[in-house]
């Protein structure tokens, strides 16, 4: 199940990069840098916040 967990952060981490190229993420509606650039970097840090802690395991490891 942890490797799962690696797999999600990745793609959280991916979602983050893409965000940034593009300019706009989504929370409950398309927020845009320009318009809302505090909603915005306040969601990247919170996506980004999310994947890191995906390589961190809290339960049982696989042995």
């Amino acid at each position: 199940m942890r490797y799962f967990w690696y797999f999600v952060g990745v793609a959280l981490l991916v979602w983050v990069g893409w965000d940034l190229y593009a300019g706009y993420t989504f929370i409950w509606d398309i927020v845009y840098r320009e318009t809302n650039p505090v909603a915005y970097w306040i969601a990247l840090v919170v996506w980004t916040g999310l994947g890191v802690s995906c390589f961190f395991s809290w339960g049982e490891s696989d042995r």
